[in-house]
């Protein structure tokens, strides 16, 4: 496991860096999202993963779908990425956003500093997407007004839709156009 962020709360946006993922952010985002799965509803995914995962989803996103981490004092303390949203081509101009943060350091600009960076790579390095979506668990207030605040709406819930933790889950289907079609 890498080394937990311990002063984060001292950590605001403007510290933060925002680069491209590289393979050996793979240990780091590894650690990160097995936090959620771990810990929270957040994740679907019961079981906890290793870094073949994420050094998988580096490189199947290379040239098609930006995958950004931030950085703190060269520690990576979170990641965003797009991924295809459907499996046939008709649907490659729409991408399903994620965003996870070492949980120390939420509510300090970072999430937002790092989804404007993913907006901006995906505007000026990748014009074939023009819709992105995010799907988030109902119970997830933080995560919705997150997504409210940049610019998503909401076009639809299924109800328990999953289930962890003994409870049933709802899903919230969150879009945003970023190249509208006129």
């Amino acid at each position: 496991m890498t080394e937990i962020i311990s002063n984060a709360q001292t950590i605001t946006a403007d510290q933060v860096n925002i680069r491209e993922a590289v393979l050996s952010d793979a240990p780091a985002l590894t650690d990160i999202y097995n936090y959620y799965i771990q810990t929270t509803t957040y994740s679907f995914r019961i079981d906890l993963t290793d870094v073949s995962l994420k050094e998988e989803q580096i490189k199947e996103r290379q040239g098609t779908n930006p995958f950004l981490v931030a950085t703190f004092d060269d520690k990576v303390i979170g990641y965003a990425y797009t991924s295809d949203s459907g499996s046939y081509e008709g649907y490659s101009p729409t991408k399903e956003i994620s965003i996870y943060l070492d949980p120390h350091v939420k509510a300090h600009g970072i999430g937002g500093k790092l989804y404007h960076a993913l907006e901006d790579e995906i505007l000026a390095n990748y014009p074939a997407i023009y819709k992105i979506i995010s799907l988030v668990t109902g119970t997830n207030e933080t995560s919705l007004k997150f997504h409210q605040k940049h610019g998503f709406t909401e076009y639809g819930r299924c109800k328990n839709m999953g289930y962890k933790f003994d409870q049933w889950l709802d899903v919230v289907y969150l879009e945003k156009d970023i190249h509208p079609i006129h």
